[in-house]
């Protein structure tokens, strides 16, 4: 069960989940350091998540939205009277407030490859099949936890 939370978002349309992942980061990243109506510098937190609604062919464009979670400062279900993130200067930025949820979750370490994510993604559906839960068959999110240059102990989930 997660709480209320605020996530400044883009959506990236590609075949490649890494490619979008890094697009959506970077992104991100620019409005965090600045790239918004206030010019302030918003400090980095986790996790980093990218909503995954798959495409309905093989070579048709994948809708990821990679989003970083809001600083406490930001999140009214952690903070009484919280403001709003500064609003983005990139049409392409956007903030969304999650209303709490429920979610299976599956963890697993190392890099979350595209392949890596798909079959654990897999696994976590086949799970929820077989325990009778109803769930979102055919979106998922996939879940980071470290920076990028940590290359062991490496903390992932799928949703």
């Amino acid at each position: 069960q997660y709480i209320e939370s605020v996530w400044a978002a883009t959506l990236i349309e590609n075949v490649d989940l890494k490619t979008a992942e890094d697009e959506g980061f970077n992104t991100i990243f620019q409005y965090i350091s600045g790239a918004n109506v206030d010019n302030q510098e918003i400090p980095m937190t986790t996790p980093v998540r990218t909503y995954i609604e798959p495409s309905q062919g093989p070579y048709c464009t994948t809708n990821f939205t990679v989003g970083f979670y809001a600083p406490y400062t930001y999140e009214p279900a952690i903070t009484p009277n919280a403001p709003s993130p500064p609003r983005p200067t990139n049409p392409d930025v956007f903030i969304e407030t999650d209303q709490a949820f429920t979610v299976g979750v599956l963890s697993f370490p190392g890099f979350g490859s595209q392949d890596v994510v798909i079959a654990e993604a897999a696994e976590l559906s086949q799970l929820l099949s077989q325990s009778g839960l109803d769930y979102d068959h055919n979106n998922w999110y996939q879940v980071g936890y470290d920076p990028p240059f940590r290359l062991e102990n490496r903390h992932n989930e799928v949703w």
